[in-house]
């Protein structure tokens, strides 16, 4: 056997998925004799194939292995429900062989794909085991023990993380998502542990593992199980159901759901697996939830499924491909009409024709001042449309809700007119890009010389059952969002500082129970540009039952415009909903970067209700619309916004807007070019005014200064500023603008531009036109009609290049994202050193470039 490993590692030629069997495989093969198949499969998971890689294996590999070790061929137990969970016969046997390997000593890695139940058969193989949630930013020292201080002393202690904990106890231990762990920390902290029973602990001590320790890592498939790690763990291929045990699990899970049903869902569910791509894969978590849907009979099949998937922010081939798995299936109870949401005898009802969904008020709770108060809710249909989906998830029991959209669609307003309704009590925190997990759980603090930690809105809000509301969730790094899963999906989540919230709470100090009436809402913008947000939904989307909010349709958005402008003309409003409408089209169809909200058209009414005089002053909609475009001042898609505005009769809103943001001719190049500098008043070389000392002479090119000198207010050099004759910027009676690339430009006055005579104008207009023709003829002898044709298509898709710059921008800048650098003096305290014993000062750790 050994000889045959070492034939195997001879004829790889360092293939990456092939490696070595170590040691301790053959000595585990050795010594099980007609199962050393099996046993190599665990140690060397290349295999197994795709199952436990992820990616395809050297079949030199798999070949050598099937001449030498007869693959074993048996029965498995057909699948069926095992308490509360349901498991596939393959499921059944990875259940069965893990924990034989456990009676033989070995430890377990259950390896397969997003909420395909891998953290279900590690709580069943190991039903009293402490679980860690693990995350990017844990180290391998986290992984063994934490610093932290005596409560009555302020001494500084270390405190034992679980799988140390286990070891002491002779107990198991359990790493869920260990794939998440920094390259290597895994092997590292717990390596000889894993082999040998030892450890040498941060304190200093050294720990032998009590008889009876085990530990299970949940993890989905990558690169991180490399032979260093497969090498310590007995792997296991934790598989989804195909088509035929979705339809069974659903039987038995969903009791409710007829069989015509429960095939149409595993049938989708089978295709969207099938189909190779994870962005449309339905896991097991959310085939079961559309099935619960289903079920009570609040929702349509196709609805379900393409708010699972999340389909209005996919790509349109995939968009499309999921349309074609809905398009045979017939909607039905659908109501019509419109949405209308009350209270009703204490209860929040959602009504829409023939439908109804009730949930009942909450009873005033400790804190009345907690439930929000949305005091200009605008009941339009798209808005009780959203508030009902609120309603029917509660109904259905779904205690965690993530709510995607675009930015300025009604989120927050949805998700607090819904809290309103139910008095429920809201704990808020807005995320970003440097939130931590001590931000988002417990934050380290010191009183007294002694190291507290303060509950943040996600405890409190456990603790105490109020609905904890995580606004901008797409802002913060991934390692931080996918500990949500943890406590929505498998119930506990372990505190900084010791403690575990956990919905099946068991005896012990340090467990704290989450209460009944605990819901979490998480709300994010759609992933990707313009937005630059991180993937949430993909990273751990599918613990949540997921909720769209799109832009209203144009009846919704001109009953919101009456509100906010109640005396503009009602003609105005709807031309400037469908305008807004046609903008979102575009950006549908990609003609735009920038997908305009209704939070631009809102406030575009709202300045136009307060300053916007008479309605048939042009010049009054181009200043309200110049405070939305603004930031689109030098964007190439300026003008074919101020296009559609026209189209939908603001007559001279493309022309005063011009006046009100600057003229265009070149902008797009201007902004990518010009250098703009902020100077304080009084800095030398800043721009400014200024007052030519030359009087007027011809226009003229001016002479090229090689240095680059600054040259302000003369009449000599080219490419000077605010003087006279010569080509440059801010000044007056040149033929045409020219920039040296490097000074800061200055302007002349009006009054000293109009001093130019007319003939002079007259002659750098000719000037200038024999510039241009010089130009083209250096660019290939291109005539003035080949210009023209080429500004025509230039201008057609210059839209579509400022996109595409616009996102290449974004993901330079996102490859530049701050980290967290440590042992410093100053910023947010750092959990792994804020207790340093003898320390002189207390270190932190702040966001840097």
């Amino acid at each position: 056997l050994a000889a045959a490993a070492a034939a195997r590692r001879d004829a790889s030629d360092g293939s990456s998925t092939f490696y070595a069997f170590p040691g301790s495989a053959v000595a585990a093969a050795a010594s099980r004799g007609g199962a050393a198949r099996e046993v190599l499969e665990k140690k060397f998971p290349p295999l197994r194939g795709r199952a436990l890689l992820g990616k395809a294996t050297a079949a030199d590999a798999v070949a050598a292995a099937d001449a030498i070790l007869p693959k074993f061929e048996g029965d498995l137990a057909p699948g069926g429900l095992d308490g509360d969970l349901w498991l596939s016969a393959t499921q059944k046997g990875v259940l069965e062989g893990a924990r034989a390997d456990f009676e033989n000593g070995e430890h377990v890695a259950l390896v397969g794909p997003a909420g395909g139940g891998k953290s279900a058969l590690a709580r069943r193989l190991a039903p009293d085991a402490a679980s860690q949630a693990c995350h990017r930013d844990l180290t391998a020292r986290d992984l063994l023990q934490r610093r932290d201080t005596d409560a009555a002393t302020g001494a500084s202690v270390w405190k034992d993380a679980p799988v140390v904990a286990a070891m002491r106890s002779g107990e198991a231990a359990i790493l869920d998502g260990a794939h998440r762990l920094p390259r290597g920390a895994l092997a590292a902290a717990l390596g000889r542990a894993l082999h040998d029973g030892v450890v040498d602990l941060p304190d200093g001590t050294r720990l032998d593992a009590a008889p009876g320790f085990r530990l299970i890592i949940a993890a989905e498939p990558g690169a991180w199980l490399d032979g260093e790690v497969a090498a310590c763990f007995s792997s296991r291929a934790a598989p989804e159901w195909d088509r035929a045990e979705t339809k069974a699990a659903l039987a038995a899970l969903v009791p409710g759901l007829s069989e015509k049903r429960a095939s149409m869902v595993a049938r989708v569910a089978d295709q969207s697996r099938s189909a190779g791509d994870a962005a449309t894969r339905l896991s097991g978590r959310a085939v079961t939830r559309i099935a619960r849907r289903l079920a009570a009979g609040d929702a349509d099949f196709a609805p379900l499924v393409r708010e699972a998937l999340m389909a209005p922010f996919l790509p349109k081939r995939l968009a499309e491909r999921v349309d074609e798995w809905c398009g045979d299936v017939a909607t039905s109870g659908k109501a019509d009409g419109d949405w209308t949401v009350t209270v009703d005898r204490g209860a929040v009802a959602a009504i829409c024709g023939t439908r109804r969904v009730d949930v009942p008020v909450r009873a005033p709770g400790a804190a009345p001042e907690l439930v929000p108060v949305v005091a200009e809710y605008v009941a339009t249909p798209a808005a009780e449309s959203a508030v009902a989906k609120l309603v029917s998830l509660e109904a259905a029991g779904e205690a965690a809700v993530l709510v995607l959209g675009n930015q300025g669609v009604g989120k927050n307003v949805a998700v607090d007119r819904f809290l309103e309704l139910c008095g429920a009590e809201r704990e808020y925190a807005q995320l970003h890009r440097d939130s931590t997990v001590a931000s988002l759980t417990a934050t380290p603090t010191l009183e007294g010389g002694v190291l507290r930690h303060v509950d943040a809105p996600l405890v409190r809000a456990a603790i105490h059952g109020r609905v904890c509301v995580l606004d901008e969730a797409d802002k913060a790094p991934t390692e931080v969002t996918v500990l949500l899963k943890a406590l929505v999906a498998d119930g506990a989540l372990g505190l900084p500082d010791g403690r575990v919230l956990s919905r099946s709470p068991t005896e012990g100090s340090r467990v704290v129970p989450v209460h009944p009436d605990f819901r979490l809402v998480v709300l994010a913008n759609r992933p990707g540009f313009p937005f630059h947000g991180n993937a949430l939904f993909r990273d751990c989307g599918d613990a949540f039952a997921a909720m769209v909010v799109d832009n209203p349709d144009v009846a919704s958005e001109e009953a919101l415009l009456e509100a906010l402008a109640p005396s503009r003309p009602a003609d105005e409003r709807r031309r400037l909903a469908c305008a807004f409408a046609e903008l979102r089209a575009r950006h549908d169809a990609g003609a735009l970067s920038y997908p305009f909200s209704m939070r631009e058209c809102a406030a575009v009414a709202r300045h136009l209700e307060r300053y916007g005089g008479d309605e048939r002053d042009p010049g009054a909609f181009a200043e309200a619309l110049a405070n939305v475009l603004a930031h689109d001042a030098f964007s190439a898609q300026r003008s074919a916004v101020a296009d559609v505005f026209e189209a939908h009769g603001f007559e001279g809103a493309k022309d005063r807007l011009a006046e009100a943001l600057g003229s265009m001719p070149g902008a797009a190049a201007l902004a990518r070019d010009l250098k703009i500098e902020y100077l304080f008043s009084g800095a030398k070389g800043g721009g400014g005014a200024s007052t030519p000392r030359t009087g007027l002479d011809a226009p003229k090119f001016g002479k090229v200064d090689p240095t680059q000198a600054p040259h302000v207010g003369g009449n000599t050099w080219a490419g000077g500023s605010g003087g006279s004759d010569t080509a440059g910027l801010g000044g007056r009676g040149g033929p045409y603008r020219l920039w040296d690339g490097k000074n800061v430009p200055h302007q002349v006055s009006e009054e000293a531009k109009a001093e130019v005579s007319e003939a002079a104008r007259a002659e750098g207009r000719r000037q200038a036109k024999l510039a241009h023709s010089k130009r083209l003829k250096e660019i290939e002898g291109m005539t003035e009609t080949e210009w023209e044709s080429y500004k025509s298509m230039l201008e057609r898709i210059a839209p579509h290049v400022d996109a595409l710059r616009a996102a290449l921008d974004a993901a330079r800048d996102k490859r530049r994202e701050r980290t967290w650098l440590r042992r410093r003096a100053d910023g947010e305290l750092d959990d792994d050193r804020s207790a340093a014993p003898g320390g002189r000062r207390v270190e932190g750790r702040v966001a840097g470039g």
